[in-house]
């Protein structure tokens, strides 16, 4: 399939701008979360003790991708397939579990939506120690921006 000289321009461009993304990405520094080892005299390395709330913010920060509403999920509850389900983030961002009822999880991330389902269940007595994952097949919240000298500019 032959290509002009627009298309192909396009196409660098589109390339050279994901490309410095990435890399910007890669060059941050260090989170004001992260763990420093302190070796002591006798060899020994501690760190400091895990507070929840920081392990919560620190994950927030690395984990950037939220659900939001359209979001396509498989959610797996181990040990009981009953509860396993295919579902779709509802537009006022909650989604709907057998037994549990609706659960908010639109501005979370995917790990702390697993804890909230964990939660419903263990506070419903629905399952004493619930182990839950999951899987978004679909980020159909998120929009990706085209800019420059492209036919069609935009967020997509």
């Amino acid at each position: 399939m032959p290509r002009t000289w627009s298309s192909i321009c396009q196409w660098s461009f589109l390339l050279v701008a994901v490309l410095s993304q990435v890399g910007s990405a890669q060059n941050r520094p260090p989170t004001p979360n992260a763990v420093q080892k302190d070796e002591g005299p006798t060899g020994i390395v501690s760190t400091p003790a895990d507070n929840p709330s920081e392990q919560t913010k620190s994950q927030r920060i690395n984990s950037t991708a939220v659900l939001g509403p359209g979001d396509e999920i498989d959610i797996t509850v181990y040990g009981a397939s009953d509860l396993n389900q295919h579902n779709r983030v509802s537009p006022d961002g909650n989604i709907s579990m057998p037994l549990v009822g609706y659960i908010r999880v639109a501005g979370l991330t995917s790990s702390e939506a697993e804890g909230a389902i964990e939660e419903q269940l263990r506070q419903n007595n629905i399952l004493n120690n619930p182990q839950v994952s999951i899987f978004v097949k679909e980020y159909a919240s998120s929009n990706v921006s085209v800019v420059g000298e492209v036919t069609k500019p935009g967020s997509y």
